[in-house]
């Protein structure tokens, strides 16, 4: 009987643990942890030259650690907004131990669709080497059959040999999308 009460209550833990409303689990910190800062700055939103337009860009930011074939580790998955006057976001990340294999990838998106970070989210996980080499080679467009209508801002891949904050790594992205036009600039730091 204590067996299954004990079964019982990891389950409900567990249930109670992985259903908050919007959130994924990710990487546990550990001593051995390498922390930077991602700061997200809109410099021309997406939606500010549109009629009739909300004037805000919903932004999902996606941050993948990957070491070979290995299945991508979520290390950040937020969803926000910026406007006219609020254009930027900083976030704290923890990207547990990196080694030099390791790649780091990081991906914008516009939220032009209905969908929440965790519909988004197992997608860009499970197709992220595809969908990095078809941005290598198409550059923002060309996403539907992953994204339906919401729309890459940008990416970034680096390798863990080459994750050197030292000083901070910036990444400019400028993005045209039928009527869509959008300048973003992500900022790496310590």
């Amino acid at each position: 009987m204590k067996k299954y009460l004990f079964l019982l209550f990891v389950l409900v833990v567990s249930i109670s643990y992985y259903s908050k409303a919007d959130s994924i689990p990710t990487l546990p910190k550990t001593s051995d942890s390498i922390f930077f800062n991602v700061k997200v700055k809109a410099i021309d939103l997406s939606e500010d030259g549109l009629l009739g337009s909300t004037r805000n860009d919903e932004v999902f930011l996606f941050i993948y650690k990957q070491n070979g074939a290995c299945l991508p580790q979520n290390i950040c998955a937020q969803f926000f907004r910026l406007d006219t006057l609020k254009r930027s976001k900083q976030f704290k990340i923890s990207a547990g131990f990196l080694q030099p294999t390791d790649t780091l990838t990081f991906i914008l998106l516009e939220q032009d669709t209905q969908k929440q970070t965790k519909g988004i989210e197992p997608v860009c996980r499970l197709y992220l080497n595809d969908i990095y080499a078809n941005y290598l080679k198409n550059g923002s467009t060309n996403f539907m059959q992953f994204f339906d209508d919401d729309d890459v801002l940008g990416m970034y891949r680096v390798t863990g040999n080459k994750f050197d904050l030292t000083k901070p790594i910036v990444k400019k992205f400028e993005v045209l999308h039928l009527l869509d036009w959008a300048v973003y600039k992500m900022e790496i730091s310590k």
